[in-house]
C-alpha cells in the first residue's frame, strides 16, 4: 500500500471509527483544550498534513507529489462539527481533481486519492476521459475510494474504466 492510501486509511478510522478524544498517536494520548473540527485541523493533526495536498482547503499552498480530494455527502460519525462547506459534491470535486492535476500542480502530483461516499458513475462520466489521460497518458496514479458509513473502503476504479494498479 502506498504512503497516499495509507494516510487516508488513517484519516478514515479518526472520521468514523474512533472519538478524536480517544486517539493516541505514536503511544501518546494528546489531550486537548480545543479539539480539531475541520477535515483540514484533522487532517493536519492525525493523517500526515504537511507534503500532501488536500482538498477541500481554504489554503493554496504549494504542490505535493501527492493530493487527497475528500468529497463526502454525509458527516463522519466522529466528526460531527463539520463545516457545510467541506462537503463539496463529487461532480465538484472531480473539477478541483482535473484542475490540479491537469493544470496548476501538473508536474508535481503523481498520486491522487479521490474519497467519497457517494457511488454514482454518471457523476464521473464528464470526467473519465481526462481521468484516464491522467493515468495512461501522465503516468501518474489515481485510486477512487467509496467509503461506507462504517469507514471501511473499497477502490472502485473500475466502475468508471479506470485502471486499478
Amino acid at each position: 500500500m502506498n504512503r497516499t492510501l495509507e494516510t487516508v486509511e488513517r484519516l478514515l478510522a479518526i472520521l468514523f471509527k474512533s472519538s478524536i478524544k480517544e486517539l493516541m498517536i505514536d503511544g501518546i494520548s494528546k489531550d486537548y483544550a480545543r479539539s480539531p473540527t475541520t477535515l483540514v485541523e484533522i487532517f493536519e493533526e492525525f493523517a500526515g498534513g504537511g507534503r500532501i495536498n488536500f482538498y477541500p482547503s481554504d489554503s493554496k499552498g504549494r504542490c505535493h507529489e501527492e493530493a487527497i480530494f475528500m468529497s463526502l455527502s454525509k458527516k463522519p460519525k466522529h466528526a460531527q462539527k463539520l463545516r457545510r462547506k467541506e462537503f463539496v459534491p463529487l461532480d465538484q470535486m472531480l473539477q478541483h481533481v482535473v484542475q490540479h492535476m491537469q493544470g496548476a500542480c501538473q508536474k508535481t502530483t503523481k498520486t491522487a486519492v479521490i474519497v467519497t461516499d457517494v457511488i454514482n458513475t454518471d457523476v464521473f462520466a464528464p470526467w473519465v476521459n481526462n481521468l484516464k489521460n491522467i493515468q495512461d497518458v501522465d503516468g501518474k496514479d489515481i485510486y477512487i475510494l467509496y467509503v461506507k458509513p462504517n469507514g471501511n473502503y473499497e477502490i472502485i476504479n473500475h466502475l468508471v474504466d479506470l485502471s486499478a494498479f
